[in-house]
Protein backbone atom coordinates (compact mmCIF):
# COMPACT_ATOMS: atom_id res chain seq x y z
CA UNK A 1 0.00 0.00 0.00
CA UNK A 2 2.88 2.34 0.85
CA UNK A 3 4.38 1.74 -2.61
CA UNK A 4 1.04 2.46 -4.29
CA UNK A 5 0.58 5.65 -2.27
CA UNK A 6 4.09 6.80 -3.13
CA UNK A 7 3.46 6.05 -6.78
CA UNK A 8 0.24 8.09 -6.72
CA UNK A 9 2.03 11.04 -5.14
CA UNK A 10 4.76 10.97 -7.81
CA UNK A 11 2.23 10.54 -10.60
CA UNK A 12 0.09 13.42 -9.40
CA UNK A 13 3.19 15.62 -9.11
CA UNK A 14 4.12 14.77 -12.68
CA UNK A 15 0.61 15.66 -13.87
CA UNK A 16 0.80 19.01 -12.08
CA UNK A 17 4.13 19.73 -13.77
CA UNK A 18 2.93 18.63 -17.20
CA UNK A 19 -0.38 20.55 -17.08
CA UNK A 20 1.13 24.03 -17.68
CA UNK A 21 3.19 22.64 -20.58
CA UNK A 22 0.09 21.17 -22.16
CA UNK A 23 -1.74 24.47 -21.70
CA UNK A 24 1.12 26.33 -23.37
CA UNK A 25 1.31 23.90 -26.30
CA UNK A 26 -2.44 24.32 -26.87
CA UNK A 27 -2.26 28.12 -26.71
CA UNK A 28 -4.49 29.85 -27.52
CA UNK A 29 -7.52 27.80 -26.51
CA UNK A 30 -9.79 30.77 -25.73
CA UNK A 31 -10.23 34.43 -26.64
CA UNK A 32 -7.21 36.76 -26.44
CA UNK A 33 -7.65 40.42 -25.49
CA UNK A 34 -5.40 43.09 -27.02
CA UNK A 35 -5.57 46.34 -25.06
CA UNK A 36 -5.01 49.61 -26.95
CA UNK A 37 -4.34 52.75 -24.92
CA UNK A 38 -6.07 55.07 -27.37
CA UNK A 39 -9.64 55.74 -28.49
CA UNK A 40 -11.23 53.85 -31.42
CA UNK A 41 -10.43 55.18 -34.88
CA UNK A 42 -6.80 56.15 -34.31
CA UNK A 43 -3.90 54.47 -36.08
CA UNK A 44 -3.04 52.25 -33.11
CA UNK A 45 -6.63 51.06 -32.96
CA UNK A 46 -6.92 50.47 -36.71
CA UNK A 47 -3.66 48.49 -36.86
CA UNK A 48 -4.73 46.49 -33.81
CA UNK A 49 -8.05 45.54 -35.36
CA UNK A 50 -6.44 44.51 -38.64
CA UNK A 51 -4.00 42.32 -36.72
CA UNK A 52 -6.70 40.85 -34.46
CA UNK A 53 -8.86 39.88 -37.44
CA UNK A 54 -6.01 38.03 -39.09
CA UNK A 55 -4.84 36.31 -35.91
CA UNK A 56 -8.39 35.08 -35.34
CA UNK A 57 -8.37 33.43 -38.76
CA UNK A 58 -4.84 32.06 -38.34
CA UNK A 59 -5.33 30.52 -34.88
CA UNK A 60 -9.03 29.65 -34.85
CA UNK A 61 -9.45 31.58 -31.60
CA UNK A 62 -10.87 35.08 -31.20
CA UNK A 63 -8.44 37.97 -30.82
CA UNK A 64 -10.22 41.21 -29.96
CA UNK A 65 -9.42 44.84 -29.16
CA UNK A 66 -10.29 46.59 -25.90
CA UNK A 67 -9.74 50.35 -25.93
CA UNK A 68 -8.48 51.89 -22.69
CA UNK A 69 -7.64 55.52 -23.52
CA UNK A 70 -6.28 58.02 -21.04
CA UNK A 71 -3.08 59.32 -19.41
CA UNK A 72 -1.04 59.03 -22.62
CA UNK A 73 -1.71 55.26 -22.78
CA UNK A 74 -0.31 54.74 -19.27
CA UNK A 75 -3.62 53.37 -17.95
CA UNK A 76 -3.66 50.64 -20.58
CA UNK A 77 -0.01 49.79 -20.01
CA UNK A 78 -0.48 49.48 -16.26
CA UNK A 79 -3.55 47.28 -16.76
CA UNK A 80 -1.57 44.82 -18.87
CA UNK A 81 1.42 44.94 -16.52
CA UNK A 82 -0.88 43.88 -13.67
CA UNK A 83 -2.76 41.21 -15.66
CA UNK A 84 -2.34 37.47 -15.34
CA UNK A 85 0.71 36.33 -17.29
CA UNK A 86 -1.03 33.64 -19.32
CA UNK A 87 -0.93 35.12 -22.83
CA UNK A 88 -4.60 36.10 -22.88
CA UNK A 89 -4.09 39.81 -22.18
CA UNK A 90 -1.71 41.69 -24.49
CA UNK A 91 -0.77 45.33 -25.03
CA UNK A 92 -0.55 47.02 -28.40
CA UNK A 93 1.78 49.90 -27.65
CA UNK A 94 3.45 52.77 -29.47
CA UNK A 95 6.39 55.12 -29.08
CA UNK A 96 4.52 56.65 -26.12
CA UNK A 97 5.89 53.69 -24.13
CA UNK A 98 9.44 54.98 -24.56
CA UNK A 99 8.50 58.56 -23.71
CA UNK A 100 6.48 57.89 -20.55
CA UNK A 101 9.29 57.02 -18.09
CA UNK A 102 10.98 60.42 -18.43
CA UNK A 103 7.73 62.42 -18.34
CA UNK A 104 5.87 60.56 -15.59
CA UNK A 105 8.14 59.70 -12.63
CA UNK A 106 5.30 58.02 -10.70
CA UNK A 107 4.17 55.44 -13.27
CA UNK A 108 2.27 52.44 -11.96
CA UNK A 109 4.54 50.09 -13.88
CA UNK A 110 8.16 49.58 -14.87
CA UNK A 111 8.60 48.76 -18.56
CA UNK A 112 11.62 46.49 -18.08
CA UNK A 113 10.42 44.75 -14.92
CA UNK A 114 6.70 44.37 -15.70
CA UNK A 115 6.42 43.85 -19.47
CA UNK A 116 7.72 41.22 -21.87
CA UNK A 117 8.30 42.40 -25.47
CA UNK A 118 6.75 40.17 -28.13
CA UNK A 119 7.31 41.87 -31.48
CA UNK A 120 7.52 45.21 -33.25
CA UNK A 121 4.91 45.35 -36.00
CA UNK A 122 5.32 48.70 -37.71
CA UNK A 123 6.54 52.26 -37.84
CA UNK A 124 5.50 55.59 -39.31
CA UNK A 125 7.86 58.34 -40.29
CA UNK A 126 7.24 61.93 -39.30
CA UNK A 127 7.30 64.86 -41.69
CA UNK A 128 8.89 68.27 -41.26
CA UNK A 129 6.36 70.60 -42.91
CA UNK A 130 5.57 74.23 -43.63
CA UNK A 131 2.54 76.00 -45.05
CA UNK A 132 3.45 76.96 -48.65
CA UNK A 133 0.98 79.86 -48.54
CA UNK A 134 2.58 81.31 -45.43
CA UNK A 135 6.29 80.88 -46.20
CA UNK A 136 8.50 80.54 -49.29
CA UNK A 137 10.62 77.82 -47.62
CA UNK A 138 11.13 74.81 -49.91
CA UNK A 139 13.85 72.81 -48.15
CA UNK A 140 15.01 71.83 -44.68
CA UNK A 141 18.19 73.81 -45.22
CA UNK A 142 16.18 76.95 -45.98
CA UNK A 143 14.09 76.42 -42.85
CA UNK A 144 17.17 76.16 -40.66
CA UNK A 145 18.77 79.19 -42.33
CA UNK A 146 15.67 81.30 -41.72
CA UNK A 147 15.41 80.13 -38.10
CA UNK A 148 19.05 80.99 -37.45
CA UNK A 149 18.69 84.39 -39.12
CA UNK A 150 15.68 85.24 -36.92
CA UNK A 151 15.88 83.32 -33.61
CA UNK A 152 12.53 83.00 -31.85
CA UNK A 153 10.55 84.38 -34.79
CA UNK A 154 9.26 81.08 -36.19
CA UNK A 155 6.64 79.01 -34.35
CA UNK A 156 5.91 75.29 -34.44
CA UNK A 157 2.74 73.47 -33.43
CA UNK A 158 2.50 70.24 -31.44
CA UNK A 159 -0.30 67.97 -30.31
CA UNK A 160 0.35 69.04 -26.72
CA UNK A 161 2.98 69.35 -24.01
CA UNK A 162 4.97 66.12 -23.82
CA UNK A 163 3.39 64.63 -26.94
CA UNK A 164 5.53 62.72 -29.46
CA UNK A 165 5.26 65.66 -31.89
CA UNK A 166 6.49 68.03 -29.17
CA UNK A 167 9.49 65.83 -28.41
CA UNK A 168 10.29 65.27 -32.08
CA UNK A 169 10.26 69.03 -32.66
CA UNK A 170 12.50 69.70 -29.66
CA UNK A 171 14.90 67.05 -30.90
CA UNK A 172 15.02 68.81 -34.28
CA UNK A 173 15.82 72.11 -32.55
CA UNK A 174 18.75 70.47 -30.77
CA UNK A 175 20.15 68.78 -33.88
CA UNK A 176 19.78 71.88 -36.07
CA UNK A 177 20.76 74.34 -33.29
CA UNK A 178 17.79 76.61 -33.92
CA UNK A 179 15.38 78.59 -31.73
CA UNK A 180 11.78 77.95 -32.82
CA UNK A 181 8.94 78.69 -30.39
CA UNK A 182 6.65 75.89 -29.23
CA UNK A 183 2.88 76.43 -29.51
CA UNK A 184 1.04 73.46 -27.95
CA UNK A 185 -2.48 72.49 -29.08
CA UNK A 186 -4.95 69.96 -27.73
CA UNK A 187 -4.37 67.12 -30.15
CA UNK A 188 -3.20 66.38 -33.67
CA UNK A 189 -6.29 67.84 -35.35
CA UNK A 190 -5.93 71.33 -33.85
CA UNK A 191 -2.18 71.42 -34.51
CA UNK A 192 -2.77 70.54 -38.18
CA UNK A 193 -5.45 73.22 -38.38
CA UNK A 194 -3.02 75.76 -36.95
CA UNK A 195 -0.45 74.90 -39.62
CA UNK A 196 -3.04 75.00 -42.39
CA UNK A 197 -4.34 78.40 -41.27
CA UNK A 198 -0.88 79.93 -40.93
CA UNK A 199 -1.08 80.40 -37.15
CA UNK A 200 2.27 78.61 -37.02
CA UNK A 201 4.94 78.29 -39.68
CA UNK A 202 6.32 74.83 -38.87
CA UNK A 203 4.80 71.45 -38.02
CA UNK A 204 6.39 68.06 -37.40
CA UNK A 205 3.81 65.29 -37.35
CA UNK A 206 3.32 61.66 -38.30
CA UNK A 207 2.86 60.91 -41.99
CA UNK A 208 -0.57 59.19 -41.69
CA UNK A 209 -2.11 62.31 -40.12
CA UNK A 210 -0.57 64.82 -42.53
CA UNK A 211 -0.42 62.89 -45.80
CA UNK A 212 -3.81 64.05 -47.22
CA UNK A 213 -2.85 67.73 -46.69
CA UNK A 214 0.58 67.20 -48.24
CA UNK A 215 -0.86 65.46 -51.29
CA UNK A 216 -3.43 68.25 -51.67
CA UNK A 217 -0.65 70.84 -51.61
CA UNK A 218 -1.89 72.54 -48.45
CA UNK A 219 1.27 71.59 -46.54
CA UNK A 220 4.77 71.23 -47.97
CA UNK A 221 6.85 68.29 -46.73
CA UNK A 222 10.50 69.31 -46.45
CA UNK A 223 11.84 65.97 -45.18
CA UNK A 224 10.87 62.64 -43.68
CA UNK A 225 12.44 61.84 -40.32
CA UNK A 226 13.09 58.15 -40.97
CA UNK A 227 16.28 56.44 -42.12
CA UNK A 228 14.74 55.63 -45.52
CA UNK A 229 12.44 57.57 -47.82
CA UNK A 230 8.74 56.89 -47.46
CA UNK A 231 6.95 54.77 -50.04
CA UNK A 232 4.03 57.20 -49.77
CA UNK A 233 6.22 60.26 -50.56
CA UNK A 234 9.20 58.93 -52.54
CA UNK A 235 10.28 62.39 -53.74
CA UNK A 236 10.67 63.82 -50.24
CA UNK A 237 14.25 63.49 -48.92
CA UNK A 238 15.19 62.06 -45.54
CA UNK A 239 16.59 64.37 -42.89
CA UNK A 240 19.98 62.72 -43.45
CA UNK A 241 19.83 63.48 -47.17
CA UNK A 242 18.82 67.04 -46.30
CA UNK A 243 21.98 67.49 -44.25
CA UNK A 244 20.87 66.56 -40.73
CA UNK A 245 21.96 62.94 -40.15
CA UNK A 246 21.50 63.09 -36.38
CA UNK A 247 17.77 63.57 -36.62
CA UNK A 248 15.74 60.32 -36.74
CA UNK A 249 12.25 60.31 -35.18
CA UNK A 250 9.57 57.74 -35.92
CA UNK A 251 6.32 56.61 -34.41
CA UNK A 252 6.28 52.83 -33.94
CA UNK A 253 3.95 50.02 -32.87
CA UNK A 254 4.47 46.71 -31.10
CA UNK A 255 3.03 44.14 -28.74
CA UNK A 256 3.96 43.23 -25.17
CA UNK A 257 2.66 40.88 -22.48
CA UNK A 258 2.97 40.69 -18.68
CA UNK A 259 6.58 39.92 -17.73
CA UNK A 260 6.02 36.38 -16.41
CA UNK A 261 4.28 35.15 -19.57
CA UNK A 262 5.85 31.78 -20.52
CA UNK A 263 8.55 32.02 -23.18
CA UNK A 264 6.80 29.35 -25.23
CA UNK A 265 3.71 31.56 -25.50
CA UNK A 266 5.81 34.62 -26.35
CA UNK A 267 7.55 32.60 -29.08
CA UNK A 268 4.27 31.33 -30.50
CA UNK A 269 2.76 34.83 -30.56
CA UNK A 270 5.88 36.19 -32.21
CA UNK A 271 5.70 33.52 -34.91
CA UNK A 272 1.98 33.95 -35.64
CA UNK A 273 2.14 37.75 -35.66
CA UNK A 274 5.23 37.73 -37.91
CA UNK A 275 3.35 35.57 -40.43
CA UNK A 276 0.52 38.08 -40.48
CA UNK A 277 2.80 41.11 -40.82
CA UNK A 278 4.83 39.45 -43.60
CA UNK A 279 1.73 38.68 -45.67
CA UNK A 280 1.30 40.78 -48.80
CA UNK A 281 -2.22 41.68 -47.70
CA UNK A 282 -1.08 43.15 -44.39
CA UNK A 283 1.91 44.91 -45.94
CA UNK A 284 -0.44 46.65 -48.37
CA UNK A 285 -2.88 47.60 -45.60
CA UNK A 286 -0.06 49.16 -43.59
CA UNK A 287 1.13 51.17 -46.59
CA UNK A 288 -2.41 52.42 -47.18
CA UNK A 289 -2.39 53.69 -43.59
CA UNK A 290 0.90 55.50 -44.16
CA UNK A 291 2.90 53.01 -42.10
CA UNK A 292 5.53 50.39 -42.83
CA UNK A 293 4.97 46.87 -41.55
CA UNK A 294 7.90 45.35 -39.66
CA UNK A 295 8.78 42.27 -37.63
CA UNK A 296 11.39 41.49 -34.97
CA UNK A 297 12.40 38.92 -32.41
CA UNK A 298 11.38 39.62 -28.79
CA UNK A 299 15.02 40.35 -28.01
CA UNK A 300 15.35 42.83 -30.87
CA UNK A 301 12.19 44.60 -29.80
CA UNK A 302 13.42 44.80 -26.19
CA UNK A 303 16.68 46.40 -27.35
CA UNK A 304 14.80 48.80 -29.61
CA UNK A 305 12.47 49.95 -26.81
CA UNK A 306 15.45 50.52 -24.51
CA UNK A 307 17.27 52.56 -27.16
CA UNK A 308 14.16 54.65 -27.83
CA UNK A 309 13.64 55.22 -24.10
CA UNK A 310 17.22 56.44 -23.74
CA UNK A 311 16.86 58.74 -26.76
CA UNK A 312 13.66 60.42 -25.61
CA UNK A 313 14.85 60.70 -22.02
CA UNK A 314 17.78 62.76 -23.28
CA UNK A 315 15.43 65.02 -25.25
CA UNK A 316 13.06 65.52 -22.30
CA UNK A 317 15.90 66.40 -19.94
CA UNK A 318 17.71 68.68 -22.40
CA UNK A 319 14.51 70.60 -23.20
CA UNK A 320 13.35 70.49 -19.55
CA UNK A 321 9.91 69.28 -20.63
CA UNK A 322 7.35 68.97 -17.85
CA UNK A 323 3.75 67.72 -17.84
CA UNK A 324 1.03 68.18 -15.27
Amino acid sequence: MKKIAAFLVVASSMLVAVAPCLAQSNYPNRAVKIIVGFAPGGLNDVIGRLLAQRLTVATGQTFFIENRPGAAANLATEQVARSEADGYTLLLTSSALAIAPSLYPKLGYNTQKDLAPIIQIGSSTMLVMVNPSATPITSLGELVAMAKASPGKLNYASAGQGSPTHLASEMFKRVASVDIVHVPYKGTGPSLTAALSGEVQVLIDVLPAALPMVKAGNLRALAVTSEKRSTALPNVPTTTEAGFPGYIATSWYGLLAPIATPKEIIAKLNSEIAKVMNSEDMKQKMLELGAEGTTSTPQEFAQFVQAETTKWTQVVRAANIKVD
